[in-house]
């Protein structure tokens, strides 16, 4: 419980800082940067938490990196429900990726499963 804590103390007391931040800068580049490294620095205090961290990765184009990042908020229990998956946009990259697809595929049946339940 307590690195949860941490993480969200983290991303509060940090929050008005960044969108400061992002008010000065007037290139495209520097606000995905400083999206990533705050995202990147919130995941060392809550590594259950990296959704957002997979899909920087994905509309980059770093597909390694987001598979893993996605792979490990599945395992946390933490990805959001398949609808949302499927109509994010940061993750039209991984769309053709087969690990991708089964991933799907294991959402989809767990949520039938819960419903059926």
């Amino acid at each position: 419980m307590y690195p949860r804590r941490q993480s969200l103390h983290f991303a509060d007391s940090h929050y008005q800082i960044i969108l400061f931040e992002f008010g000065k800068m007037e290139d495209e580049h520097s606000k995905i940067q400083l999206s990533y490294d705050f995202l990147a620095k919130a995941a060392t205090f809550d590594p259950t938490n990296t959704y957002n961290l997979a899909c920087y990765h994905a509309f980059n184009n770093n597909l390694d990196l987001s598979k893993k990042y996605l792979l490990q908020t599945e395992q946390y229990k933490k990805l959001p429900k398949i609808e949302f998956l499927l109509s994010d946009k940061d993750l039209d990259n991984l769309r053709n990726e087969q690990w991708f697809i089964e991933l799907l595929e294991r959402l989809k049946a767990k949520e039938e499963n819960d419903e059926a339940a």
